[in-house]
């Protein structure tokens, strides 16, 4: 088992300095025509994580071309509809290597993630995870799936809840706090949320601190808990947030990046390696950290 005082991160800078101590491997970009992508490698390679090969479309068309090749980076040609696969191929081809979801819609590279011939999916569901550090919280936060389950079924909601735990294990907190979020804290069977919230707490909850439904001010603050008589056993010490559909996880997230001062960082779990995949929007920071959040993962379960 892991020792919470040998792994535990606490923060974004313990992360990174946990990936950095780490070993390094090679991370195949899938679609690398976008500035804050090649920012954040760049910064990354600096700091000896990875070592970047670069799948795009046309490289003598683009405009990053010539950053591209100031990074000494092997480079591989692909037509636009072959990216996905193409970088998928590379990771097959290099074990140990990470996957980066660059300027590709999300979709492209996970149907070549999955596909039964040539992919690299295994026999578990594909979730996305996303860690923030926001002033307003004293820890890294969780937040889970904002990105491939839509709107999860309960079986698939049970399997987002292992993924994210199993997750926040491996980077050193035993027995994380989780949170299934919902509208409100009591099962309402006119809300579909609630219901299925309350039957994955029943699944779940002889083997891990989970609590649900529950809705996000009583999740967040031992107030918020008080004032509506609600007894928690987590309030305000909650490591992951299971949010209901995808909708709701990405808005939760973008907010708290973009009016709560958020850094943020997320990888794709279920496949043989971790996916490392935040929004088109997000900065090259975002980025950068969520390349060092996926390197720590892969170092610390292989």
């Amino acid at each position: 088992m892991l020792k919470w005082s040998d792994t535990m991160v606490k923060n974004w800078n313990d992360i990174m300095a946990a990936a950095a101590k780490g070993q390094s491997r090679k991370v195949v970009v899938a679609g690398a025509d976008d500035p804050h992508i090649l920012q954040a490698l760049r910064e990354a390679e600096k700091l000896g994580l990875v070592e970047p090969l670069v799948v795009s479309a046309g490289f003598d068309q683009l405009s990053t071309t010539d950053e591209i090749r100031s990074g000494s980076w092997p480079m591989v040609d692909a037509a636009p509809d072959e990216i996905g696969s193409m970088a998928v191929s590379l990771v097959k081809e290099n074990p140990g290597a990470l996957l980066m979801k660059g300027s590709i819609p999300t979709a492209q590279l996970i149907k070549a993630v999955l596909n039964r011939q040539t992919g690299i999916r295994t026999t578990e569901r594909l979730s996305h995870v996303v860690a923030v550090e926001t002033p307003g919280y004293a820890k890294l936060l969780y937040v889970t799936d904002g990105g491939i389950n839509l709107r999860p079924d309960q079986d698939t909601l049970e399997i987002i809840t292992r993924n994210a735990v199993e997750f926040v294990k491996t980077l050193g907190i035993a027995e994380p706090r989780t949170a299934l979020i919902t509208l409100i804290e009591k099962v309402n069977p006119q809300i579909n949320s609630t219901v299925k919230a309350a039957e994955v707490v029943k699944r779940c909850a002889p083997e891990m601190i989970i609590e649900g439904p529950v809705s996000i001010d009583i999740a967040l603050s031992p107030a918020a808990a008080a004032q509506k008589n609600f007894n928690s056993r987590i309030s305000g010490e909650v490591d992951i947030m299971v949010m209901p559909t995808a909708t709701a996880c990405n808005v939760a997230v973008k907010f708290l990046r973009l009016a709560g001062a958020g850094r943020i960082g997320g990888v794709v779990l279920g496949a043989q390696v971790p996916i490392i995949l935040v929004s088109r929007s997000d900065d090259a920071n975002s980025k950068l950290r969520s390349i060092g959040l996926a390197l720590l993962y892969q170092n610390r379960r292989t």
